[in-house]
Parts: C-alpha cells; sequence; structure tokens
C-alpha cells in the first residue's frame, strides 16, 4: 500500500494540504462494503477468536498511488442472495463511497464472494 498521499483541496489548496491516511480509506471501503445489502456482517462470519485476530469478512486491500486505487474485497453473501448482484453492488458502493468522502478515483474493484452466511430470522444470530 502506498503511504498517505497530499494534496491541496478546493480553495484550501493554496492555504495548506490534506493528507489522508491508507488505513482511513481501506476503512472508508470497508464501511461502504458492510452497507451493501446481502452482505453478511463480520460477526456473523467469524468467531469470537477470529473476530479480535481480525479475521473474517469483509476483508478489504487498497493499494493507492496519490488519488487513484484499486480495491479487493472478499466477502460473506447472506444466502439467497445472488452473489454477482451483491459484488456488483459492493464494487459501486466502494467506488462510490471513496470518490465523494476522499476524493479516491478507484480504477478497479476486485471482489470475491468467499462464503455464504444464513440470513438471520427475527431474534436470531446469523450462522454460517
Amino acid at each position: 500500500m502506498a503511504d498517505g498521499a497530499e494534496r491541496g483541496r478546493g480553495e484550501a489548496g493554496g492555504r495548506g494540504t490534506l493528507t489522508v491516511a491508507d488505513k482511513v480509506v481501506e476503512k472508508l471501503a470497508r464501511w461502504a462494503t458492510l452497507q451493501v445489502e446481502g452482505v453478511a456482517p463480520q460477526d456473523a462470519t467469524t468467531s469470537r477468536l477470529g473476530s479480535v485476530l481480525g479475521r473474517g469478512y469483509p476483508s478489504v486491500d487498497v493499494d493507492r498511488a496519490g488519488t487513484r486505487a484499486t480495491v479487493d474485497v472478499e466477502v460473506a453473501a447472506v444466502w439467497p442472495q445472488p452473489a454477482d448482484a451483491v459484488a456488483g453492488r459492493v464494487q459501486e458502493a466502494v467506488r462510490r463511497s471513496l470518490r465523494e468522502h476522499v476524493s479516491v478515483d478507484v480504477d478497479s474493484v476486485a471482489v470475491t464472494v468467499a462464503d455464504l452466511a444464513r440470513a438471520a430470522g427475527p431474534g436470531q444470530r446469523s450462522v454460517r
């Protein structure tokens, strides 16, 4: 991953720079992924230990050079959502979120549906 990029922004360009750390871009892409209908929440796809260790879905990796990025996302889809539809919605959500919130243009978003999780019924937790 590239180090945080610096650039001027709007009328503030003459007064200083804005630095957005790569970790912020990655967290924003993860947040956008979790907002997509059909993406299973992390607690539905990992054990308590896995959660503490940072394992589970979604998994996001961003490779950035200045204001451009490529993003790799692994998700667990909620059954019976169509995997291709979930992947398409994730791609759009990540592109839109990074463009709107941190002015990063995304060259590609590669989405892998790596697992399936059952939808939780009322009062139930999701299980794999």
